[in-house]
């Protein structure tokens, strides 16, 4: 953090430090091709000796051509940009520096094609300090082109429709998968009643056959309680003649007086 103040500083006293010594820079943009109502990326490409701390930028394009949307940079690196009728202006800031010593990508700007035809990218760049904290001088500053056309390749631009598209995409995804899973879920169901039908129905087999078989016993109960019924009644009318016998055989004489 105290090295990002510092390098924030040099901005206020760049007019005091010595250039004697200061190392060289050159600046790059990517030139790019697409189809019209596309979003485009264009790098900003640097190269130098030293690494690349902070530097301030200007750039200029055709309006009817291109809308500006943004800029973003790599991890460890910031940029911060200012738009008016005229101009886009832009702070970069890397607190380590970034290694330039091939030609590197060290930011990237976004616009929106809006019509058919070519937008060179103009560009100045000023008050460039390197890893050091010391000024470096920037060298040539190479203009890009973007050339709008319908024969143009979609590789490279993206619509607003195809992001949302892709958005719309996943969430359909993320719907087919809750889907295959209630489906899962009705197909567990379906099964768990496809089961207790197939019980219902077993029990009801079941109570058939138990049922035929109480109907072949009916009239062997019936005949057996019938049996059991008549023997009683036999057994009752056996046990009468006998106590009948028994009365008759006893004479009222032979019992004694009082």
């Amino acid at each position: 953090m105290k090295k990002l103040f510092a390098i924030l500083s040099v901005f206020l006293f760049i007019p005091i430090l010595s250039v004697s010594a200061a190392e060289t820079v050159s600046f790059s943009i990517s030139n790019v091709e697409c189809r019209n109502n596309r979003l485009i990326d264009v790098e900003i490409r640097a190269k130098s000796p030293k690494k690349l701390s902070a530097a301030l930028f200007e750039f200029y394009f055709d309006r009817n051509i291109l809308e500006f949307r943004g800029a973003s940079a790599p991890k460890g690196s910031d940029v911060v940009a200012n738009e008016n009728s005229e101009r886009v202006r832009l702070s970069y800031l890397c607190t380590y520096g970034a290694d330039i010593s091939e030609e590197t990508a060290i930011f990237t700007l976004e616009f929106k094609t809006l019509s058919e035809g070519s937008a060179p990218i103009n560009f100045k760049v000023e008050d460039c300090v390197d890893s050091d904290i010391l000024q470096m001088t920037a060298g040539s500053c190479t203009a890009g082109t973007v050339t709008i056309t319908p024969k143009a390749s979609d590789q490279v631009g993206r619509t607003d429709t195809q992001t949302k598209s892709k958005a719309s995409s996943q969430t359909s995804k993320s719907e087919k998968s809750k889907s295959g899973k209630s489906s899962d879920k009705q197909s567990s169901s379906d099964k768990a009643k496809d089961t207790s039908q197939s019980s219902v129905n077993d029990l009801g087999e079941l109570n058939t056959v138990m049922q035929k078989d109480a109907d072949k016993l009916t009239p062997i109960i019936i005949l057996c309680v019938s049996a059991a019924a008549g023997a009683a009644l036999i057994g009752f009318i056996v046990y009468k003649l006998i106590e009948k016998k028994k009365g008759k055989g006893k004479d009222p004489g032979d019992h004694p007086e009082p």
